[in-house]
């Protein structure tokens, strides 16, 4: 199992999200997005304006988002080198904030091997 983490949930972190749920030996397991309110993503990632509703059950639980039968664990840190990605055990980071010095960290933490 291929654990992932993404770094902004706009359209394309929240496009991410999608592609990745259907695949079955990869998961999401820790997002980090500036939005403080994971009420609020979750709508964002079930109601989307141009692919529809997602017809899998996503809620919030104990702060955290659950997917399926996973939690996924949500932090609020604009930056991406700020993130403890390893106590969610993740493989990869996705970065999809958009924000250049993001980009420049990640491209660090790709070196350091997160």
């Amino acid at each position: 199992m291929i654990r992932v983490g993404i770094n902004g949930l706009g359209r394309i972190g929240r496009a991410i999200f999608r592609i990745i749920s259907e695949v079955e030996d990869i998961k999401v397991s820790h997002i980090n997005d500036i939005n403080p309110s994971i009420d609020n993503l979750v709508y964002l990632i079930k109601y989307d304006s141009v692919y529809g509703k997602l017809n899998k059950n996503i809620t919030v639980k104990n702060n955290q988002i659950a997917f399926n039968k996973d939690l996924i664990k949500v932090t609020n840190n604009s930056q991406i080198d700020k993130v403890d990605w390893s106590q969610s055990n993740v493989d990869i980071v996705i970065e999809s904030s958009g924000v250049l010095s993001n980009h420049e960290s990640a491209h660090k933490l790709c070196l350091s091997g997160i």
